[in-house]
């Protein structure tokens, strides 16, 4: 499994570029202790990164403001970095064998424990085998995030707990190793840390009652006390409250951890095998002794997780791949699953089989399609049925609002599981009549709207169909504070900047300015009403895609000309006008601006300027077309990037 994760996560590289969301502040911790032999990034970013910190802070390069002393250290904790430093000369590849490595040792600790708590051979490999091809482990494997590595070690600290009867000296070493080193790796793995350290002590004391007293419990609290010390020490030494996170509120939003579960966010939908893995921890706890501890571990580790990762505003992921949280505690419920499917009747067999291939031919399909998807694989489930021609048109049942979708389908589950053998065929019947209920009750939102970068022509068809009066808008607060538009909805002509947008002219402007020049004078009249005028085009002409838009530009004038400004749609018979209007510039020769246009219809709109009067040029720094209506932003709390 470690060659296999090893080749993925290189064929991630090269389709996707180096890094992805968090993947970069990892990395660049582990070039600076590499190169530097310290945590300071400040001399590890370039001069456009160090002049994005100038401009937007800290915050915005994910570096902490708990720093102390002017370091510029990242709010990322750098256990990772630190593991991927040794690779750091081996480039690309040696970076991934190191990945392909943990995720290897993950998958044999998922097998492991499932033969330690009596699952067959069989069973185990098929449970766990079609979650080490999932979606969710597979692209976690292939990226340098934390996450994977958390999941291995607290595999192992499972390991430990249940070993700690026949192999005290082994099971010792491995719960320190595995319950000192996870807190390094993120804070967010410390409750883990803490309850599984606790039930390796209690099983300890319950098989191993001398040596426990003697050298065990005396040995475990003396790594606590050094690498614990060690973990607490160089945290205040770096940061001014021991952490570099700044707080988001413990438990401020409860209602996330069910949206975490089952919801729009929720984990149901990029693993739907959870929704039966999470009722056999239960089911375990009621009705198989033999394995009522591991099972009460495991579901405190769960509820520690949703508790401290998924109750506050944070708990969506940030730029991930939904169940980034949920990872670290996922793959210990597997093991319990397979000792289940040894004894489930064939209703549940089968259906524990239809859930589980999901995401593992989602993960086939997503591997094909890699180098058209590129970095928007994080969102497998919104983006394959756009490249995918036989996954088209496919809706899915978690499109907001989908939380009731999710609700069923645990009720269901719990129906499935709990249930005699004999009624397992009704109440699958059940199952199916609730979720149909629930996905016809969802409607007409079926379809997710996906704001990838990737897919602007998409973007715009489908944010502009939307029926205001019945879709569901989701938020982690009740109101949103009023943020720009364009940081939220994919730009059109987000390409296009200062640097290399033409430069409309009526006068002579120097060399080495010429490459980009349109001189005005030199074109013949081109105007769409037979007007004498000669328009220079600011961008490339693009499908208008029948829908209502703002066209904001920020442009600056030398000299003293009037500057006209047009938006066209060209049809092949005929032109239609969205917008013609002259430009207001300030005293300091600029004009920030947006403007409503008219309804366009299935043609190209063209961007125009035109100069006249005095000598002078024009030159635009910011284009932005937004396929939205003043109905839409004012439901959604946007704002535009200017004023109209």
């Amino acid at each position: 499994m470690s060659l296999f994760f090893w080749i993925t996560g290189y064929y991630f590289t090269l389709s996707c570029g180096p890094h992805s969301g968090d993947e970069g502040h990892y990395l660049i911790q582990a070039n600076s202790l590499y190169y530097d032999h310290d945590l300071d990034i400040y001399n590890n970013l370039d001069v456009r990164e160090k002049m994005i910190v100038d401009t937007h802070g800290k915050g915005y390069m994910h570096i902490s403001p708990n720093s102390k002393n002017g370091h510029y250290y990242s709010w990322h904790p750098f256990g990772l970095s630190f593991l991927l430093s040794f690779a750091v000369p081996g480039g690309v590849i040696l970076r991934h064998l190191l990945l392909g490595i943990l995720a290897g040792l993950g998958c044999g600790g998922m097998l492991l424990l499932s033969r330690m708590i009596g699952a067959e051979k069989r069973s185990s490999f098929f449970i766990c085998g079609l979650f080490w091809f999932s979606t969710l482990w597979g692209i976690y494997a292939a990226r340098a995030l934390p996450e994977t590595g958390g999941a291995t070690l607290t595999l192992f600290l499972a390991i430990s707990v249940l070993g700690v009867e026949k192999s005290p000296r082994l099971s010792l070493l491995g719960a320190m190793i595995c319950c000192l080193s996870l807190p390094w790796l993120h804070i967010r793995f410390l409750p883990i840390s803490a309850i599984g350290g606790v039930f390796f002590l209690f099983n300890a004391y319950r098989f191993q009652r001398p040596a426990f007293k003697k050298w065990l419990f005396p040995a475990f609290l003396f790594g606590v006390f050094v690498i614990g010390g060690l973990y607490i020490t160089i945290s205040f030494d770096m940061f001014e409250s021991g952490t570099g996170y700044i707080s988001t509120g413990f438990f401020n939003q409860p209602f996330g951890m069910l949206e975490y579960i089952g919801g729009t966010k929720g984990m149901v939908e990029v693993l739907p095998i959870i929704g039966y893995s999470l009722w056999v921890v239960l089911r375990t706890i009621f009705f198989d002794r033999d394995n009522r501890y591991i099972s009460v571990m495991v579901l405190l580790i769960i509820l520690a997780i949703l508790a401290t990762s998924c109750s506050s505003t944070s708990f969506c992921d940030g730029a991930a791949m939904r169940g980034r949280m949920m990872l670290v505690g996922v793959p210990l419920t597997l093991p319990l699953l397979a000792r289940f499917f040894d004894k489930a009747g064939s209703v549940n067999r089968w259906f524990i089989l239809f859930l589980s291939v999901i995401p593992v031919f989602t993960f086939v399909v997503l591997l094909i399609y890699l180098p058209v998807v590129k970095r928007d694989f994080a969102m497998p489930y919104e983006i394959l049925p756009e490249v995918a021609p036989f996954l088209r048109s496919l809706s899915s049942p978690f499109a907001s609002p989908g939380s009731q979708f999710g609700l069923f389908f645990f009720l269901g589950t719990f129906l499935l599981i709990f249930s005699k053998q004999k009624m397992t065929r009704f109440h699958l019947a059940v199952v199916c009549c609730l979720c149909a209920v629930s996905w016809y009750w969802i409607k007409p939102d079926l379809r997710p709207t996906n704001l990838s970068k990737a897919m602007k022509q998409e973007n715009t068809r489908i944010i502009s169909s939307i029926n205001l009066d019945t879709a569901k808008l989701w938020s982690t607060k009740e109101e949103f504070p009023k943020r720009a538009v364009y940081a939220l909805f994919a730009n059109r002509l987000e390409g296009y900047s200062v640097e290399n947008t033409p430069i409309a002219s009526i006068i002579d402007l120097p060399q080495k300015e010429q490459d980009r020049v349109i001189s005005q004078d030199a074109l013949e009249p081109n105007d769409w009403n037979g007007r004498n005028y000669k328009w220079v085009t600011l961008a490339q002409p693009f499908p208008a895609l029948g829908t209502s838009a703002f066209v904001c530009l920020s442009v600056e004038k030398s000299g003293n000309p009037e500057v006209d400004f047009a938006a066209v749609e060209l049809l092949p018979s005929a032109s239609n006008l969205l917008l013609e209007t002259k430009l207001s510039f300030g005293n300091d020769n600029f004009c920030s601006q947006c403007f409503a246009l008219r309804p366009a219809d299935t043609g190209n709109v063209h961007l125009l300027t035109r100069l006249y009067g005095e000598p002078g040029y024009l030159r635009v720094h910011k284009l932005h077309w937004l396929p939205l209506n003043a109905h839409l932003l004012d439901e959604l709390h946007l704002t535009l990037p200017y004023s109209l």
